[in-house]
């Protein structure tokens, strides 16, 4: 388990079996802790960029129906594929 977490004991090394065993539990709980933190974060930034993107396609299509142009580029009055 140690090896294979890359956690490594070093110089502290727990002699007994029991200590072995608190290792082991502590570096799951640690893993899990940090898969977690992880999820939360990727999460957070999921949704916040989904809300921007909801945010930029609400305000695109507001101007589109103000008759401004999508872009700068584009005159107002221009013919759009599907419309």
């Amino acid at each position: 388990m140690v090896t294979v977490s890359t956690v490594g004991y070093g110089n502290l090394v727990p002699a007994t079996a029991l200590g072995k065993i608190g290792a082991t539990v502590l570096i799951f709980v640690g893993l899990g802790v940090f898969a977690v933190a992880i999820h939360r974060f990727a999460n957070y930034h999921m949704r916040k960029r989904e809300e921007h993107t909801e945010w930029l396609f609400a305000l695109l299509g507001r101007e589109q129906q103000e008759g401004q142009p999508a872009n700068e580029d584009e005159p107002p009055d221009a013919v759009r594929p599907g419309e």
